[in-house]
């Protein structure tokens, strides 16, 4: 008889700071949308669960001044910036042209299989 283990997701969007990290599932998110900053820069917003966004919180909280990066469906977003204050259930991915932007945005808002 053959066994199967279940298939493990890769998570969505892993914020990283130094050796800690974060991950949030698309559970985790409630909304994302493509914007613009005043620089014309292409930005995404991503609006996520207070449960999460208080776990976020403590993460940046403990991890000011270290460079954060943000790997989402496994490929590196954006260019790492030092984390200047503590984020909560709103953030910007800023940095990005607009193809990132538009599959970061495609990929949290599909459908889940």
């Amino acid at each position: 008889m053959l066994l199967s283990l279940p298939a493990i997701s890769p998570a969505d969007i892993i914020f990283q700071a130094g050796s800690n990290s974060i991950i949030a599932n698309k559970a985790d998110i409630l909304d994302a949308a493509l914007g613009r900053s005043r620089a014309e820069e292409y930005v995404v917003h991503l609006e996520f669960t207070i449960e999460f966004g208080r776990n976020l919180f403590l993460f940046t909280s403990k991890n000011l001044g270290k460079p954060l990066t943000i790997k989402a469906f496994g490929t590196l977003v954006g260019k790492p910036k030092k984390l200047e204050y503590s984020y909560t259930d709103r953030i910007q991915i800023t940095n990005l042209n607009k193809k990132e932007a538009e599959l970061l945005v495609n990929n949290i808002k599909k459908p889940v299989d």
